[in-house]
């Protein structure tokens, strides 16, 4: 999800957060949630707010997928 600074992008996998600066890291390489807790944990909300109200689908992982 990017935000409208188009400033940071967050990522959900599983229980974990991933938050990026996208302006100053494009490729995504560098997670900065921990150094941002209050903004990683705003977004979230803000996402989980967004699917509820859409009710958008939430892809589940495929348990029959082996690697």
């Amino acid at each position: 999800m990017k935000v409208n600074q188009r400033c940071s992008h967050c990522r959900r996998f599983g229980n974990q957060h991933q938050l990026y600066n996208i302006s100053e890291d494009i490729s995504e390489t560098t997670d900065v949630a921990s150094e941002h807790p209050d903004m990683t944990a705003a977004l979230i909300e803000q996402l989980d707010r967004w699917l509820l109200q859409t009710g958008a689908l939430i892809p589940k992982p495929n348990p029959a997928f082996k690697n």
